[in-house]
């Protein structure tokens, strides 16, 4: 297999992974919410546990560096408009 069809691949590996992630997200998400948890407390429980399991798992680094790509993101507005990370 030549190098661009190794990137393509592993690109697409990435992406249906994501999309899994995302599946799974959505799932815990919704059964939380049936089961009382407010969307808020949830949303900040989740972001720290990921936080919290970078930092153990590679580092201040890592975590770190999901931080500034979630501010990044805020800054481009690729959240929903109106609502900013603080």
């Amino acid at each position: 297999m030549n190098p661009k069809d190794k990137d393509k691949l592993d690109v697409l590996i990435e992406k249906e992974k994501r999309a899994y992630a995302r599946e799974y997200f959505r799932e815990i998400w919704e059964s939380a919410v049936d089961e009382g948890i407010d969307e808020e407390i949830l949303a900040e429980a989740l972001v720290e546990g990921a936080l919290d399991e970078l930092f153990i798992r590679f580092g201040a680094g890592e975590a770190s560096k999901l931080i500034a790509q979630l501010k990044q993101m805020d800054e481009l507005g690729l959240f929903p408009a109106g609502k900013t990370l603080q």
